[in-house]
């Protein structure tokens, strides 16, 4: 790397055996790497490879010059959830100003400046040590970004890139920039929720095993929150600092949200439309989906809401722990059975494992992994993946096999589209392809 002979403080250190160059500590020489697709030879400009002629003998293939090769990572093995495992390196400066050519969309890239852990043992903040990056595109476009050692690292998996971890705020600012240049910009794989431990509502905290159903699950109106931590509650599983109300529930006003029943049919539930409007109802959702149903609320016993208007106050009764599960009346999803016990979680002899199954109250998942057995004549079958389409929303298929993530090849990658457990999202990003 001959250039950086011209780099005030670097000097020539030939010895007998090998010859190369050594720099003082006034220059902070560090690593750049870009994880990345083939795109062919890129060219790196800037401090330490300007004016001087290209090598393009073995080894060096014109990296003294910021010619920069693709190499692929002899140990790697292609997976659903790794990213390709090469790139290309390169020696830089800190705080100096370099230019990266030749660059165009194959796939995502991941830029990559020192390390964290370096700056911190030489005393330094991990974001001030970076450069400034100005990447041209082969369409004529350019971005500029500033790479640095204090950006996050969570796309390292224990073996290369982990593609799902390559989110805003996880896959630095050139990256993003990057995809956003070249008409890929990033988007959710999920409909958006509040983040963990911010549901909106007092006791609840954002859990993702919510998807399989469960107990105090739909806390707050919102399919991926559940209620934790209090009497008769699952534990706090990611968040301990879940807020929790400690006065009693507020009595709503008597002029809205309940009204007479038009078919809330199942025990100890009562009609209230505020469940359509979690944001402000004065329970946050809680005994909301009774009976399967959009405006159904449970009432009258346990810490639910009292029951109003004409709604029977008496509280749920316990089924036999021997019965719940009968003829399947259209759970119509892969391994699921119809149980009634899901509308009663406080006595379900499962605590609600399982529970919306299909997308519906009272089904649940059964006969795989560590779910109950399959009862009533329900279906045991594997899950086969993708099939029929009732996924009603943009980019998403039916795919049966987000009911089963432990076997899923795509770890649940885009489950839950459509807000239907069984929907994954496919084709764009680094979603699965569309089938």
């Amino acid at each position: 790397l001959n250039g950086f002979a011209n780099v005030p403080g670097c000097s020539s250190q030939p010895d007998a055996t090998y010859s190369g160059y050594v720099c003082d500590d006034s220059v902070k020489v560090r690593r750049l790497t870009i994880f990345a697709p083939d795109m062919g030879q890129l060219q790196l400009h800037g401090p330490g490879y300007d004016n001087v002629g290209p090598d393009f003998s073995d080894p060096v293939h014109g990296a003294n010059a910021g010619f920069l090769t693709y190499t692929i990572d002899q140990n790697y093995f292609p997976s659903m959830s790794v990213m390709q495992g090469g790139g290309y390196a390169a020696n830089i400066i800190i705080g100096q100003t370099y230019t990266l050519e030749l660059l165009h969309w194959a796939g995502d890239i991941v830029v990559e400046v020192s390390d964290p852990i370096l700056a911190q043992e030489f005393g330094v903040d991990p974001s001030q040590e970076g450069i400034t990056l100005i990447i041209k595109l082969d369409d004529g476009q350019t971005i500029t970004c500033n790479p640095n050692a204090g950006e996050s690292r969570k796309f390292h998996s224990s073996s290369h890139i982990d593609t799902r971890a390559l989110r805003a705020g996880s896959m630095g600012q050139c990256s993003e920039m990057f995809r956003e240049a070249t008409g890929h910009g990033l988007k959710p794989t999920i409909p958006t929720v509040t983040p963990s431990g911010e549901c909106g509502c007092p006791g609840a905290e954002y859990d993702p095993t919510c998807k399989m159903g469960g107990a105090g699950c739909m806390a707050c109106g919102i399919e991926f929150c559940r209620y934790c931590g209090g009497p008769d509650q699952p534990e706090c599983r990611y968040s301990s600092h879940a807020t929790h109300s400690t006065s009693p529930m507020p009595n709503p006003s008597t002029t809205g949200g309940p009204g007479p029943n038009p078919g809330c049919d199942c025990d100890g539930a009562m009609y209230d439309t505020r469940c359509s409007d979690p944001a402000n109802d004065p329970y946050g959702g809680l005994g909301c989906m009774a009976c399967g149903k959009n405006d159904c609320r449970y009432c009258g016993h346990d810490n639910l809401p009292q029951c109003e208007d004409t709604q029977p106050t008496t509280a749920m009764p316990n089924p036999p722990t021997t019965g719940g599960p009968g003829p399947n009346p259209g759970c119509d999803c892969d391994g699921a059975m119809f149980d009634t016990r899901c509308s009663d979680p406080a006595n379900d002899p499962y605590g609600g494992l399982g529970c919306m199954a299909c997308g519906k109250n009272d089904c649940r998942f059964c006969g795989h992994d560590n779910l109950p057995q399959c009862e009533g004549g329900a279906a045991t079958t594997s899950h086969p993946g993708p099939g029929p389409s009732s996924c009603d929303c943009d980019k998403a298929m039916a795919d049966s096999r987000c009911s089963d993530p432990a076997n899923d090849p795509y770890g649940g990658l885009g489950c839950s589209a459509c807000g239907k457990s069984d929907c994954r999202f496919c084709g764009f990003d680094n979603m699965p392809p569309c089938q």
